[in-house]
């Protein structure tokens, strides 16, 4: 008996912190995003339980037709809970995200613009989910055997409220990015 609860015990734990913290999924079709706005909305949607998820097709197919019935499921599941124009309010809360993102890259760019110029397709990445401070990641890419691997160059600290930049590390590390409609992919 004591076995038994002890393999309870032990599924509910495992089973229990496998568990996403998403509870909704909403599939965007068609023309991709920027990789800015990517940026924006990744930030923004965990505060709503939402995962975007970004799935182009160049012509029409039956897999559509079940992202869109699963997308109309999604919607009406965030209606019920949010509002009839949770999408508007929720898009309303990345383009603030992406103004704050707009003034954090600004104040890269000017103070690293040579640096920025050396890296091959240069992106800049927030996470801005702490309310006094954004951690910055500036990534690039390099051709390594014959493929592209993506690299984070360097990795800064802002303060938010004085726009105060600190460098935290100058090491390059290999990265993975799960932004497939930019193209960043490693293996």
């Amino acid at each position: 008996m004591r076995y038994i609860v002890f393999l309870l015990f032990l599924f509910h734990i495992v089973f229990g912190f496998s568990q996403k913290k998403e509870k909704y999924t909403f599939y965007l079709i068609g023309r991709p995003n920027s990789f800015e706005k990517n940026n924006a909305i990744k930030e923004v949607q965990g505060d709503w339980k939402l995962r975007y998820v970004s799935v182009s097709s160049a012509f029409y197919t039956e897999e559509l037709d079940s992202l869109i019935l699963e997308n109309k499921k999604t919607d009406a599941l965030l209606s019920a809970k949010f509002s009839i124009d949770w999408h508007s309010l929720l898009m309303k809360e990345v383009e603030e995200k992406l103004i704050q993102h707009t003034e954090i890259r600004s104040l890269i760019k000017s103070k690293y613009t040579a640096l920025l110029a050396e890296i091959k397709n240069a992106q800049i990445e927030i996470d801005d989910t702490n309310s006094r401070k954004a951690f910055v990641s500036i990534f690039g890419v390099e051709f390594i055997d014959k493929q592209n691997l993506y690299f984070t160059y360097h990795k800064f600290k802002v303060k938010k409220k004085k726009m105060v930049l600190k460098k935290m590390s100058w090491d390059k590390e290999l990265i993975d990015f799960s932004y497939p409609q930019n193209d960043i992919i490693n293996k």
